[in-house]
């Protein structure tokens, strides 16, 4: 839905970070995921780039803990 991105002072692009997450989750691919979030990364901050401001988590309608989310994004994609 992307409501997260206009309130971040950190350009992460949450919904494109979480999708390359999911692959690794839902799909146990790991190599997919990291290829896609290092993609995702390309054009905006990365997940450790998150200062925890939770401005995201403000707007979020399903309620998604982003910021715990990509604490552990970092701790396993950004190896």
């Amino acid at each position: 839905c992307e409501y997260c991105l206009k309130g971040c002072p950190r350009k992460i692009h949450i919904p494109n970070i979480l999708a390359a997450y999911n692959k690794k989750m839902v799909h146990g691919d790991f190599l997919n995921a990291q290829t896609s979030y290092n993609f995702s990364v390309l054009a905006g901050g990365k997940a450790s780039d998150c200062i925890a401001c939770g401005n995201c988590e403000k707007v979020c309608p399903q309620h998604i803990e982003i910021i715990e989310n990509l604490k552990t994004i970092v701790a396993e994609l950004e190896k």
